[in-house]
């Protein structure tokens, strides 16, 4: 919980979601909603609609920056370590 707080509140992860949600909703929006939009007629149904439009892209640009920035460990289990190899030795 602590590491999802620190996320949200970072401000280049914070930027670049929000630059993703503002392309991605404004497109979204234009496509779904514009005959609403453009008519002036904009039930409280539609704003709702409008307003997920733009949170999708944000959690999924937030989802997708926390995956692919999480520290790998390595496993220790035994079919992903290399085989064991004696150390060279001189034949004398």
């Amino acid at each position: 919980m602590r590491c999802l707080r620190h996320t949200l509140t970072y401000p280049p992860l914070l930027r670049r979601s929000t630059l993703t949600a503002l392309v991605v909703g404004t497109l979204l929006t234009a496509i779904n909603q514009s005959g609403p939009v453009l008519r002036g007629d904009v039930p409280a149904s539609v704003a709702g609609r409008i307003v997920l439009t733009y949170c999708v892209p944000f959690c999924v640009a937030t989802w997708g920056l926390l995956i692919n920035s999480r520290v790998r460990v390595p496993s220790a289990s035994p079919a992903t370590t290399p085989p064991h190899r004696p150390a060279d030795r001189d034949p004398k």
